[in-house]
């Protein structure tokens, strides 16, 4: 059958991205510690799996991929199947898209400083922060989706800008 993990041998630190291409039925990505090339972002990801001691990325329980410290989210697998996820107190910057079609409600922490785009068919996402810096675009933050902050906050601010629902916690 069609390989539905990819496992890098320990040893192996980078690897051309289109190679991975060739597996586009793959759910499970694991990393060994010596790792730190590119990472692929293919729609059936589920989950990724990294050595505990790699110098460059960590993932958590929920397979969602982070750079070392994880103080930044590097990947959220599009395939994974949760439906309600609370990215970490610590995270403090998403750069990645987090797009899924499971995925209905989102939490971003206090720490998060910067938010580039949450999309895909979410019904709520929740600010904790009052200052995240949220993407100057109507696409940001998915439609359809519920925006719950502060009074003043910055989640509020877009909500009002883009004509969104806002509902002040």
């Amino acid at each position: 059958g069609i390989a539905e993990t990819i496992r890098i041998e320990e040893g192996i630190t980078d690897s051309d991205e289109f190679a991975f291409w060739l597996f586009d039925n793959v759910k499970t990505v694991c990393l060994p510690s010596s790792y730190v090339g590119y990472i692929p972002d293919m729609k059936k990801i589920e989950k990724y799996i990294v050595a505990e001691n790699n110098p460059k990325y960590s993932s958590d329980e929920n397979g969602v991929l982070f750079n070392a410290d994880q103080t930044e989210i590097i990947r959220y697998p599009k395939g994974s199947p949760i439906e309600i996820y609370e990215i970490p107190e610590g995270v403090q910057y998403m750069f990645t898209e987090i797009s899924n079609i499971h995925l209905d409600e989102l939490v971003l922490p206090e720490s998060l400083i910067r938010a580039s785009m949450i999309s895909g068919m979410m019904t709520k996402v929740t600010f904790k922060s009052m200052d995240t810096y949220i993407n100057e675009w109507p696409g940001a933050i998915a439609e359809t989706a519920i925006i719950y902050g502060y009074e003043g906050s910055t989640a509020q601010d877009y909500a009002e800008k883009y004509n969104r629902t806002f509902v002040s916690m």
